[in-house]
C-alpha cells in the first residue's frame, strides 16, 4: 500500500494497526496535503510528543511591511507564514485544545489549523479563530 493513503477496509476485513499508526498514517496523510494542495515548502510532524500541533507548515513568506506605521523608516520585508495544525480523525477538537492551540498560534505569529478527514473529499482544512 502507498504510504500516507487511508485504504478501506472490506467487509469482515479487521484493521491491524494500533491507534498510533492509524493516527500517524492519517498525519502524514495531511503532511503530503500540506506539500501538494496548498503549497508548503517544508512540513515537520511532531511525532510522539503530544504537543500542542501536531504539524507545522511553513510556506513562501509573503511580503509586508515592518515597523509601525506611517513611518519613512519602515521597511518593506519578507514575513515568513507558518501554521500549526492539530490533527484529528473525526474533526472533533475539544473547546480547552482549541483555546490553547489558538493561543500559541497567537504569541508565535502563527496561523492555526485543524485538519481532519472527510469522506469523500479526503483532507480537510479549516483555521481556527
Amino acid at each position: 500500500m502507498e504510504r500516507g493513503v487511508i485504504r478501506r477496509m472490506t467487509f469482515g476485513e479487521r484493521d491491524r494497526r494500533t491507534n498510533y499508526q492509524r493516527g500517524a498514517d492519517f498525519e502524514r496523510t495531511v503532511r503530503d496535503a500540506l506539500y501538494g494542495e496548498h503549497g508548503a515548502k517544508l512540513v515537520v510532524r511532531a511525532a510522539g510528543s503530544h504537543g500542542k500541533a501536531d504539524l507545522v507548515a511553513f510556506f513562501e513568506p509573503e511580503e509586508g511591511f515592518v515597523g509601525r506605521k506611517g513611518r519613512t523608516e519602515d521597511i518593506m520585508r519578507a514575513v515568513p507564514v507558518a501554521w500549526l495544525v492539530q490533527v484529528k480523525k473525526d474533526g472533533l477538537l475539544p473547546k480547552a485544545e482549541r483555546e490553547e492551540l489558538i493561543a500559541i498560534a497567537n504569541e508565535t505569529a502563527t496561523e492555526p489549523y485543524l485538519a481532519w478527514h472527510a469522506r469523500r473529499s479526503g483532507v480537510k482544512l479549516m483555521r481556527l479563530a
